[in-house]
């Protein structure tokens, strides 16, 4: 991408951090002043250009192991519903020779998680932390300046991956790079901007782990099911989650735009 990036004329900087903004410049660490007409920022979850437009967001803090291990086996992820571990999910995701063992929380919960899984005599490959915002869309743009990617929280908080909707966002981008309050208006009728998957997250972190597992295992199977919401019918019978109905309908479509459009 670096390569395609110059040969279109292009240029990378690199050890250029950006200390200071302004309305048409910013400024580098060395005190080397840049002019520009559009600012895009795509600077992560603790985006300078998002502080400088006063935009504020939630974060999930996660943390992961990469285990050596054969994964010659492994052709599935797995997800669990533990509040013991996470107040969200854990995980384990077969690669190439390693798993991605990870948890919302602190790494006192994730070797907590690993003990319970058996795999705390893995051997740690490396070990990671990141923040994930998870309050959903909110202010991307600012007269020339626009937001992308992390910095304008542009997860998916239903479950936290990032990767699909900056996809969608950077195609809509590149369309209104000259109108940037339509890349926002865009961005924000787009599925991955839908409310539903913010509220769809903090129902389901309210509920306790027997009925987060009940319920995602009835929605799982009503969103494959392509008559839309007659299949909620099914999730009828279970009567400990009727006095949840509107954590059912959220969650249940949070699922099928998630289903559609990338988790």
């Amino acid at each position: 991408m670096a390569q395609e990036i110059e040969a279109r004329g292009g240029q990378i900087r690199l050890n250029s951090e950006v200390m200071v903004i302004s309305e048409d410049s910013i400024q580098l660490r060395n005190g080397e002043g840049i002019a520009y007409d559009i600012l895009i920022g795509a600077d992560g979850p603790n985006s300078r250009v998002a502080r400088f437009l006063g935009v504020r967001y939630q974060y999930a803090t996660v943390c992961q192991y990469k285990l050596a291990c054969d994964t010659s086996g492994m052709d599935y992820l797995e997800f669990y519903f533990d509040k013991r571990f996470s107040p969200d999910y854990s995980w384990i995701f077969p690669k190439d020779g390693v798993i991605n063992v990870g948890t919302e929380g602190d790494f006192a919960k994730l070797d907590a998680f690993l003990s319970d899984k058996g795999l705390d005599s893995y051997q740690i490959v490396e070990k990671e932390a990141a923040v994930i915002p998870t309050s959903g869309i909110r202010k991307l743009v600012s007269r020339n300046i626009a937001l992308i990617g992390d910095s304008a929280s542009l997860t998916n908080p239903f479950s936290g991956g990032g990767l699909t909707p900056i996809m969608y966002a950077g195609e809509i981008l590149a369309r209104y790079i000259t109108n940037l309050e339509n890349y926002e208006k865009e961005v924000k009728k787009h599925p991955i901007g839908a409310p539903v998957l913010f509220k769809a997250r903090q129902a389901l972190l309210k509920l306790v782990d027997k009925d987060v597992v009940k319920l995602l295992t009835l929605l799982t199977s009503a969103a494959q099911n392509r008559a839309g919401f007659r299949g909620i019918a099914t999730i009828i019978k279970c009567l400990s989650l009727l006095p949840k109905l509107r954590t059912l309908i959220s969650t249940y479509r949070a699922i099928r735009i998630s289903k559609i459009y990338g988790w």
